[in-house]
């Protein structure tokens, strides 16, 4: 109990030091949300995207995925792995549209992100939405949601989407613990 209390005290006194939202890495404050799209926009730019496109969709994932309640650098890894140059008109053999690669029949689930699948706001809001539906029917499992949103039924080596996905997060999440 008293370790329970110190630890509580200790969490405390840190939220009163350090204004939320900020790191306390550099001289002066650096908010959060400008460290996280800065490794965002890094990554988006290792994977082939130009670095002015990589910057505007790590703004757009960003604020979706925070509105949404979703870590956005597990959506940054998504996208690298689904549409790693970030081209808007992205079709996959399948129909899958944009940034995510959603479904078109997703539209109708999801109305309320819109209905272009081209435009990066609806096609990041729908594909977290997508991956949120999956992660309910998986009972919280993000592999198991991983193999959903990818369609993975019975493609060969399509089992190892969901590890290429993981990877890469755990690879930004370094990076944002780093600060670059």
């Amino acid at each position: 109990m008293r370790t329970l209390v110190a630890v509580l005290a200790g969490v405390v006194a840190i939220l009163i030091a350090t204004p939320l939202g900020y790191q306390v890495r550099s001289p002066g404050f650096v908010p959060v949300a400008q460290v996280t799209q800065r490794v965002m926009a890094r990554a988006f730019q290792r994977h082939g995207a130009p670095a002015p496109r990589a910057r505007q969709v790590a703004q757009v994932v960003y604020a979706e995925a925070e509105r949404q309640r979703v870590d956005p650098l597990l959506v940054t890894a998504i996208i690298t792995v689904e549409n790693p140059t970030l081209t808007r008109r992205a079709t996959s053999t399948e129909g899958a549209q944009g940034l995510m690669q959603v479904m078109p029949f997703w539209r109708r689930s999801f109305r309320s992100c819109g209905a272009n699948l081209r435009d990066d706001r609806t096609n990041i809001c729908m594909g977290i939405r997508v991956f949120k539906a999956h992660l309910a029917s998986a009972k919280g499992s993000v592999r198991r949601s991983l193999l959903g949103y990818s369609g993975c039924k019975t493609t060969p080596g399509c089992e190892r989407y969901p590890g290429v996905v993981l990877r890469r997060h755990a690879t930004l999440r370094v990076a944002l613990a780093e600060g670059r």
